[in-house]
């Protein structure tokens, strides 16, 4: 029952708000979030999950505008593209949680942009993105020294081989997602 209206009429005035979940609010739109986000740089938790009217120049404005960011919730955003990852790679070094989870148009050079930035990483979800490869395990094992949580899952172009360079490297990781992925096995795991 939570309107457009609704969300203008109260973040309207809002100059402090650190959590914003909004996760699965079919309403929301990107000329409705861009002035919140704006007007709000000390955001430290967003979750846009499931909100198919955004564009990327949401995740631009973030970027420039939320420096303390710490966890991004994106899943099932299928406008989220390459470009906008790198710029929060680039700007938020404070990340410690990202759910890209079906994010189809993040690559490997996107992730990777992200990973070699944000060595803060405690938490990462890839699941179903095609694209990426064990590239961007290879700089999880180098850059992401703190990873708890990795869920890879549905992701078809990873191997054993990026797996094992995980386990070798992350010594903190205690929850691996590898469903569906059809070129690892029992060897690396």
């Amino acid at each position: 029952r939570f309107t457009a209206h609704s969300f203008h009429i109260i973040s309207n005035d809002c100059k402090n708000i650190r959590i914003l979940n909004l996760s699965s609010c079919k309403w929301i739109c990107s000329p409705l979030l861009l002035p919140v986000i704006q007007c709000n740089p000390n955001i430290v938790v967003l979750d846009i999950s499931g909100c198919y009217e955004l564009t990327n120049d949401i995740l631009h404005k973030l970027a420039s505008n939320c420096k303390s960011l710490k966890t991004l919730k994106l899943q099932d955003c299928h406008w989220v593209n390459a470009n906008a990852i790198t710029d929060i790679g680039l700007n938020c070094h404070q990340l410690e949680d990202l759910n890209l989870g079906s994010c189809w148009e993040v690559s490997d050079d996107s992730a990777i942009d992200l990973i070699t930035n944000c060595h803060n990483l405690k938490q990462l979800s890839l699941s179903k993105i095609y694209g990426i490869t064990d590239r961007t395990l290879f700089a999880l094992a180098s850059n992401a020294k703190h990873l708890e949580y990795l869920d890879v899952s549905g992701c078809w172009r990873i191997t054993d081989y990026g797996i094992r360079k995980i386990g070798e490297y992350c010594s903190e990781l205690s929850h691996l997602k590898v469903g569906d992925c059809r070129d690892v096995t029992d060897e690396s795991l």
